[in-house]
């Protein structure tokens, strides 16, 4: 080997490859917690439907609206939180 030629350094390898892995790990862990705001959504639009479907009863509802409540909350914004508890107390008091 010549004097001005330098080995490979391989320790440049390592960075890459705990970035690839620490990347991968922030992906996946968004996995559960995106398809847990996307059934919230789904919950929330089914409520809203019965909510202009007069032919169903006031009970389901309020059911509907108090399990949205109860389950399905995680990553909603405030604005639907309030919508829901104002819909049990509305459809409570009916």
């Amino acid at each position: 080997m010549k004097r001005h030629e330098r080995k490979p350094h391989r320790s440049a390898s390592v960075p890459l490859l705990l970035m690839a892995l620490m990347a991968f790990a922030s992906v996946s862990a968004c996995g559960a917690n995106l398809q847990s705001v996307y059934e919230g959504d789904v919950r929330f639009e089914r409520c809203m439907a019965l909510d202009h479907d007069r032919v169903e009863a006031s009970s389901a509802r309020q059911r509907c609206w108090q399990n949205w409540l109860g389950q399905a909350t995680y990553g909603q914004t405030r604005d639907r939180i309030s919508y829901a508890e104002r819909r049990v107390s509305e459809l409570a008091t009916d």
